[in-house]
C-alpha cells in the first residue's frame, strides 16, 4: 500500500501538468478572432515617436497585435517617465529599455528581457571637434549631459573601464536640446547614433564620436521587456506579444518607406522625411536584420554586459539571470518524475559510495579538489563566454600570431571579407589592407606600434577577396598574458560602407538644392570664401555672376507655382549645358542663379557665355501643354580687378544686374560698365 501510495502523488501531477499544458496549447493556438475581446496593454517607449520604434508602428497597423489579441496603446516617452519606472509600477505591461534594464535586474528588480532589437547600442558622446575632446580621458573637467548614471549606464560603465571618475567630470542633466551643445553651453552631448548626428551634419558642424563599444562596452539596446508578475499572470499572452512586435520589426526593416509615412500620418512625428530615412538607414547597422535574427539575445554577452557591471563596481558579484532572459519556446520535460523515481535508488547507492570515499581523504585532498573543481568550472565557463561572444559578434574578428599569421576568425569575418576560414588560416593578416604604408618597417600597423598597449580604435581601408576596397571601423593591439607577455595580437573590423554613404549623402542634401540639383547659397558661400582665401598664396582671377529671371513672377501668376518649378528645373539644366565643368553654378534664391567661373576668364569670354545663356533662355518652352518665355539679366564682377573682398566683390556684380534690368532687361553688364555708368549719372 505504501509503494502504490507513492506512486500515485507523481502519477496525479502528471495528468494534472499534462492538462495544464492542453489548456494552454489551446489558447496559444487560437488568436483572438475579430469578435472577441481584445486584451488591452500599454507599451512604453523611450523618446518621442521615431523610426527607432519603427516596428513596434508597423506592428498595430498591420494588425499583428490584434491577431495576437491585444488592444495596444504606444506611449512616447518623455523626461519623468522613463519604461522601467513606468513598468514596475503597472502603468504599462510592456516596455523599451536600454542597458538599465539588467543593472535594476541586478538590483534586484523584477524586470525580464523579452528581445533585443539594437544588437548594439546607438548611445554615444557627441561633441564639436574643435572642443578637442577625443577620448573618454578628454572628458574630465568637461560639461558633458547625461540622462542619468542609471539611464546611461553604458555610458558610465565605459568610464570607469577606463578608470575615468565621473566625480571629475561636471555632469550636468540632459536637457534633450542639442542646440546645448551646438551654442556652447556644454561640451559633450549623450545621444544617438541615429538623431542628434543629422542635426549637426545638416549645420555642417564637424563633430567627434565617443563610442562605448571602442572602449570594450558593447550592451545590447532597444530592449523589449516586462516584468516577472505580467509573465506569471499571463505567460502565453507574453509569448504571442512578443512575437507580434517582432513581425512588425521584420515588416518595417522591409518597408521603411510605407512606415515613415505611418509615423508622419499618425504619430505627429516632427522630423523632416529626410531625418526618418537617416534614422533607418542607421539603425540597420545597429540591428543588423539580414545577419542576425530579428530580437535575438545570448546569454552568454548578457552574462558579460553582467560582469562589467561587476567589474566597476555598479553590481554585486554572485549575481543569477536565471529568469531575466525570455524563454520563447519552453519544453515541459514529462518524463522527469519518472527519471526521478527510476533513479532515485541508484542516486542514493551513488551517495552512499561518494560519502565512504570521502570519508578515506583528509580535509587537504578535499580542499585540493574543490578547488581545482572551482578552477575548472571557472575555465569553462570563461571559454563557453569567449566562444558564445566571439562567435556571435557581427563585427569581423581575427586573431592572429606574433607574426600576424591568421590562426582563428568568426562568422561575421567571412561575412564582411568574403573568406572561408581554410582560405586565410595560417596566411599573413596583411592581405586584409588596401595600403603596404599603414604599417612600420616592423611590419606593425602605426596605429598601435608597440607590444606593450591596450587596444586602440582606429579607421582603416580593407579590401575583400575579390580586391573590393571598403571602409572600416577598426579596433587592434595585442594579447598580454598574466606574465605581460605578447602571445598574438587581435583585430576586430566594423564594415562602415553604409555609414559612410550615409554621412556623404547628408553632406550633399546640406550643400544642394533640392528643386534643381544645382549648389545652394550656402556651397556657394563657402566656395566664394575658399577661392578668396585661396588668393592670398596665389595670384587668382575668377569671376562671379549674377543672373535673375525676367517676367518669371508672371510664369507662376498665369500657371501655378508647378510650372513656375518646372521652368527653374529647365533653366538649371540649360546652365549646365552652357558653362563649364570647372565653374559652380547655384540657385541661390526663388528666381536667382549665380555662377563662379573659376577658372581665368577674359571679359570677352564672360560676355560670349553671357550672350548664350540670353539666347538659349529666350528660346520658348512648352510647360504643361503652354509656351512659356522669360529673359534673364545679368551682372559680372571679377576678381581682383572689380575688387579684392568678398562682400564687395558680391555688391559690384548685383550692381551690374540692376543695370542691366534697368537698361532694357534681358542683357549682361559688367561691374566696370555699371560703375561707368553710376559716374557718368
Amino acid at each position: 500500500m505504501a509503494n502504490n501510495t507513492q506512486v500515485s502523488i507523481p502519477l496525479l501531477v502528471c495528468r494534472r501538468v499534462m492538462l495544464l499544458i492542453l489548456l494552454i496549447g489551446v489558447w496559444g493556438a487560437h488568436p483572438a478572432k475579430a469578435d472577441e475581446a481584445l486584451t488591452a496593454v500599454t507599451l512604453q517607449l523611450r523618446w518621442h515617436h521615431q523610426f527607432q520604434f519603427a516596428g513596434y508602428y508597423a506592428a498595430k497597423q498591420q494588425g499583428f497585435y490584434r491577431e495576437a489579441g491585444f488592444d495596444v496603446t504606444i506611449l512616447n516617452g518623455r523626461p519623468g517617465r522613463e519604461p522601467v519606472s513606468e513598468v514596475l509600477a503597472g502603468r504599462a505591461q510592456f516596455g523599451v529599455a536600454n542597458g538599465e534594464l539588467l543593472h535594476q535586474r541586478l538590483k534586484g528588480q523584477p524586470l525580464v528581457a523579452l528581445a533585443a532589437i539594437f544588437q548594439h547600442s546607438a548611445s554615444v558622446l557627441v561633441s564639436k571637434q574643435s572642443a578637442g575632446i577625443r577620448t573618454p580621458h578628454d572628458l574630465i573637467g568637461r560639461k558633458v549631459m547625461l540622462i542619468s548614471q542609471g539611464a546611461d549606464v553604458g555610458l558610465v560603465a565605459m568610464l570607469e573601464n577606463e578608470g575615468v571618475d565621473i566625480s571629475r567630470i561636471d555632469v550636468i542633466k540632459s536637457s534633450y536640446d542639442i542646440n546645448d551643445l551646438i551654442e556652447d553651453r556644454v561640451d559633450a552631448f549623450n545621444s544617438y547614433l541615429t538623431n542628434e548626428p543629422y542635426y549637426l551634419a545638416q549645420r555642417q558642424i564637424p563633430i567627434s564620436v565617443i563610442h562605448p563599444a571602442s572602449y570594450g562596452v558593447d550592451f545590447y539596446s532597444d530592449i523589449l521587456f516586462t516584468t516577472e508578475a505580467a509573465l506569471g499572470a499571463m505567460p502565453d499572452g507574453v509569448r504571442r506579444f512578443r512575437e507580434a512586435s517582432l513581425r512588425g520589426w521584420e515588416y518595417a526593416m522591409a518597408h521603411p518607406e510605407e512606415v515613415i509615412e505611418l509615423i508622419i500620418a499618425e504619430y505627429n512625428d516632427a522630423k523632416s522625411r529626410e531625418h526618418l530615412r537617416y534614422e533607418a538607414e542607421r539603425m540597420r547597422s545597429l540591428i543588423l536584420p539580414e545577419l542576425i535574427e530579428m530580437g535575438h539575445m545570448n546569454p552568454g554577452r548578457w552574462a558579460h554586459m553582467a560582469d562589467t557591471f561587476v567589474a566597476q563596481g555598479m553590481a554585486l558579484p554572485g549575481y543569477d539571470l536565471s529568469g531575466f532572459i525570455f524563454d520563447a519556446d519552453p519544453r515541459v520535460d514529462l518524463d522527469q518524475w519518472r527519471r526521478m523515481v527510476g533513479g532515485l535508488g541508484g542516486s542514493l547507492m551513488l551517495l552512499v559510495a561518494v560519502a565512504l570515499v570521502l570519508w578515506f581523504y583528509n580535509r587537504r585532498l578535499r580542499a585540493a579538489i574543490d578547488y581545482g573543481r572551482q578552477v575548472q568550472n571557472k575555465l569553462r565557463n570563461q571559454t563557453a563566454r569567449f566562444e558564445a561572444i566571439f562567435q556571435s559578434t557581427p563585427d569581423a574578428t581575427v586573431i592572429g600570431d606574433l607574426e600576424r599569421n591568421i590562426i582563428m576568425c568568426n562568422p561575421a569575418f567571412g561575412q564582411i571579407f568574403g573568406y572561408r576560414p581554410e582560405e586565410v588560416i595560417g596566411r599573413s593578416s596583411g592581405i586584409l589592407y588596401m595600403r603596404s604604408e599603414d604599417f612600420n618597417e616592423q611590419g606593425e600597423l602605426r596605429f598601435y606600434p608597440g607590444a606593450k598597449t591596450r587596444l586602440l580604435p582606429y579607421e582603416l581601408d580593407y579590401r575583400r577577396k575579390g580586391g573590393e576596397p571598403f571602409p572600416g571601423q577598426s579596433m587592434g593591439g595585442p594579447i598580454i598574458n598574466k606574465d605581460n607577455d605578447t602571445i598574438g595580437y587581435i583585430l576586430v573590423v566594423r564594415d562602415v560602407t553604409e555609414q559612410k554613404k550615409s554621412e556623404q549623402a547628408i553632406v550633399r542634401m546640406a550643400l544642394t538644392d533640392s528643386l534643381t540639383g544645382l549648389a545652394n547659397r550656402h556651397q556657394f558661400n563657402i566656395t566664394l570664401q575658399e577661392q578668396i582665401k585661396r588668393s592670398a598664396r596665389q595670384p587668382l582671377r575668377f569671376s562671379l555672376l549674377l543672373m535673375d529671371l525676367d517676367l518669371f513672377k508672371e510664369v507662376n501668376d498665369h500657371y501655378g507655382h508647378p510650372a513656375g518649378d518646372e521652368l527653374l528645373r529647365r533653366v538649371g539644366l540649360a546652365l549646365r549645358g552652357i558653362f563649364r565643368e570647372t565653374d559652380l553654378i547655384a540657385r541661390i534664391g526663388g528666381d536667382e542663379f549665380a555662377v563662379l567661373m573659376l577658372d581665368q576668364a577674359s571679359p570677352q569670354d564672360i560676355r560670349q557665355l553671357g550672350e548664350r545663356v540670353i539666347n538659349s533662355l529666350a528660346q520658348p518652352t512648352v510647360i504643361d501643354g503652354h509656351s512659356v518665355q522669360v529673359g534673364v539679366s545679368i551682372g559680372a564682377a571679377t576678381f581682383p580687378a572689380d575688387s579684392t573682398d568678398e562682400a564687395a566683390l558680391y555688391r559690384m556684380a548685383d550692381r551690374a544686374l540692376y543695370a542691366s534690368k534697368e537698361q532694357g532687361r534681358n542683357r549682361l553688364t559688367l561691374a566696370c560698365e555699371a560703375l561707368a555708368v553710376d559716374t557718368e549719372s
